[in-house]
């Protein structure tokens, strides 16, 4: 950080050095062409000045000129023109040179003009003046007592006939000239000089505004094409990308490959060691996946930990599985994070273009139907798609469609499995579970239907159907059975409070007689609204209660913490009771219930070694097989009745009297009815 602090100081110092030698550069050539153009002026007006005299001195004095050039002997006038033409202007001496250089005449001292020539007195230059140019020079004057501060020096050729009969050299006074066009060449460049500045100080501004602006811009894209938390590309982005590619693929470009990846029990991790943790895991995985991609390839985040590749430049399956088992093993790999052990893997499908679609929808659905057929076969491993999953996909669609259409018209039926005291058998209550018929009438699992209903949004419009319909059919019941119904996190992201009470006013039912079943994992991401929801039912007189206890993290927090009723032991806690380390936390589970006053449930219950286990272990109530499957609510009248007369005859019968019992006659239902 520091590092790039001192990068940022260094990089403004070098700004600030450049705009300040520019500002002096500016100064230093403004004064530079300052002087050369004052001497330039001054150059000129001199020479106009002595051409103007020289003009002059000829027209008046024509006559005294031939005479000096003739080296006749001038008169007492003649002299007196000559002293006098000295002081017409600003000329303070003049010069008068022969054709051939010979110095003639000096005004200031006219009776001693030695034997100096132009020769002796300008070499450089004689020989063209001589020849009829003319040449000025400005001099510096304020060493010399005898002359201004600054002066010229022009030297004018006589000519007569076509020939230079003779020179004029003239000494101009150009000090006030000079100080003139200094001081307004001295505004003049201070104007500029300004002018200058503010053009640099516009120019630093607009800069700097431009640089912001590019800065935001390069902001803003980021934010609309790439994953803030890992860097690489986001849905939109990645999909343009697709597109391009796929339509590039139909012009006879090589082939891609396109890879849904999607990490296996990220939320087991996410859960245990919190977001924060999470999201470190997810940077970890985009870095590693991205060390395996070639130059053009492109990795995306599309979802929470859904990621997918799209692979450039693929002639053969072979490419293509390469590269989705490199990124099976890179990720397998990773064995913690921060210091904190985790055990983590990815699952991979991969599809190819042209070869299952050069259609940009499809080749991600066949990508999709590889990764779903990946995972299914026990996750942490890559698969490429088949022909034979497309009937696969097929179905899964046609369950989409199915569910859909059983929630939207309300055809989701309800069975409702008995739950029964662990110290008579008696019949307590009953647990609603959600049933779907495919179109033949055959029962999809609900393993399968469920996990779908959540992806599309629909537990909870599902979740309140059942709800409804369990305590319209409860309500029908003796009033000591109760009813219990499974809610999901994804209804507390919503009023469940007033589904609730809704459903207890339109049935009429009582709010002790129902149970409202939740898991641990409903507590994970929002505990204090759930917590002030089910304060909220439980103020109804609806008993709240604990489902799947002993799987997944379960923690003592939750019990204490939350309002519960009841704890329902997870099934698979009984389908070992081998183990001996199984049976005594079973049995420390049972102790603790009942030091928290809490009811205490056995799911799963099939056999008589199990029943009679739970009920030695001290549990409340029991559920299983061993009593009954979940029955349609229409054959709950003869399971009661059998029930009761099994209690009266102190016979209690498995899962297989009972089915007979139920198996019998409409008769024997439409008694069982009434007897309720």
């Amino acid at each position: 950080m520091l590092q790039r602090l001192h990068s940022v100081l260094a990089k403004k110092s070098r700004g600030h050095v450049l705009f300040l030698g520019l500002i002096a550069t500016t100064f230093v050539v403004s004064a530079h062409f300052s002087a050369r153009i004052v001497d330039e002026l001054v150059d000129e007006s001199a020479q106009s000045t002595a051409r103007n005299w020289a003009d002059a001195f000829v027209a008046q004095g024509a006559d005294q000129l031939d005479k000096v050039l003739a080296g006749e002997q001038l008169s007492n006038e003649d002299l007196d023109f000559f002293e006098t033409i000295a002081l017409v202007g600003n000329v303070f001496r003049y010069k008068i040179f022969g054709s051939d250089g010979t110095l003639l005449v000096v005004s200031d001292t006219l009776d001693d003009t030695g034997n100096h020539s132009l020769q002796d007195h300008r070499p450089a230059i004689a020989e063209r003046i001589v020849r009829g140019e003319a040449f000025t020079e400005t001099k510096d004057g304020r060493d010399n007592p005898d002359r201004p501060d600054i002066y010229a020096e022009a030297y004018m050729p006589y000519q007569k006939d076509g020939k230079v009969q003779g020179v004029i050299e003239v000494y101009v006074d150009q000090t006030e000239k000079s100080t003139i066009f200094k001081q307004k060449l001295d505004l003049i460049v201070l104007l500029t000089a300004v002018l200058a500045l503010l053009s640099l100080a516009h120019a630093f501004y607009t800069g700097l505004v431009l640089r912001r602006k590019q800065q935001g811009d390069d902001h803003i894209y980021r934010l609309a094409h790439f994953d803030t938390l890992t860097g690489t590309a986001n849905r939109a982005h990645f999909l343009s990308q697709l597109e391009r590619t796929v339509a590039s693929d139909k012009n006879g470009c090589p082939g891609v490959a396109l890879h849904a990846l999607d990490l296996d029990n990220f939320k087991t991790v996410n859960d245990a060691l919190g977001h924060a943790a999470g999201d470190t895991l997810l940077q970890i995985v985009a870095q590693n996946l991205a060390d395996i991609l070639g130059e053009n390839d492109i990795l995306a985040r599309i979802g929470g930990d859904e990621f997918v590749v799209l692979q450039h430049n693929v002639k053969t399956e072979k490419q293509a599985t390469s590269m989705a088992r490199k990124f099976v093993g890179r990720i397998r790999a990773i064995k913690e994070i921060d210091g904190m052990p985790i055990s983590i893997s990815i699952s991979v499908g991969t599809a190819l273009s042209p070869t299952h679609s050069d259609d940009m929808v499809e080749l991600r659905k066949c990508a999709d139907v590889a990764l779903y057929h990946a995972k299914e076969n026990g996750r942490n491993q890559a698969h490429v798609f088949s022909a034979d999953m497309d009937e696969e996909l097929r179905l899964r669609n046609k369950l989409r469609m199915t569910l859909r259409r059983a929630v939207e018209q309300k055809k989701i039926i309800v069975h409702y499995q008995p739950l029964h005291q662990s110290k008579d058998s008696r019949l307590c209550s009953f647990e609603a579970l959600a049933r779907l018929q495919d179109e033949s009438g055959k029962f999809i699992s609900p393993e399968i239907f469920i996990p779908v209903a959540e992806q599309m949004g629909l537990i909870p419009e599902l979740g309140a159907f059942v709800l409804n319909e369990a305590c319209k059919t409860a309500v029908q019941w003796p009033e000591h059975l109760r009813i219990s119904v499974n809610f999901s996190p994804l209804q507390f992201k919503e009023n469940v409070f007033a589904v609730v009470k809704k459903a207890l006013d339109d049935s009429g039912l009582a709010p002790c007689r129902l149970e409202v079943e939740v898991t641990e994992g409903l507590f994970i991401d929002d505990p204090e609204n759930v917590e002030r929801q089910l304060l909220m039912i439980k103020d109804l007189g609806v008993r709240v209660v604990m489902d799947d206890f002993g799987t997944g993290y379960s923690s003592l927090s939750y019990l204490w913490r939350f309002p519960f009723d009841k704890l329902k032991v997870d099934r698979s806690c009984f389908q070992s009771l081998g183990d001996t380390n199984v049976i005594e936390v079973l049995e420390t589970i049972s102790a603790m219930s009942k030091s928290m006053n809490l009811c205490i449930t056995a799911e799963g219950i099939e056999t008589t070694p199990q029943r009679d286990f739970a009920i030695k272990a001290g549990y409340d109530e029991l559920q299983g097989f061993f009593f009954s499957k979940a029955l349609p609510a229409s054959e709950l009248p003869l399971y009661m009745l059998n029930v009761s007369r099994e209690i009266n005859t102190g016979e209690v019968h498995s899962t297989k009297q009972h089915l007979e019992v139920v198996g019998s006659s409409e008769q024997a239902v439409s008694r069982a009815a009434k007897a309720s």
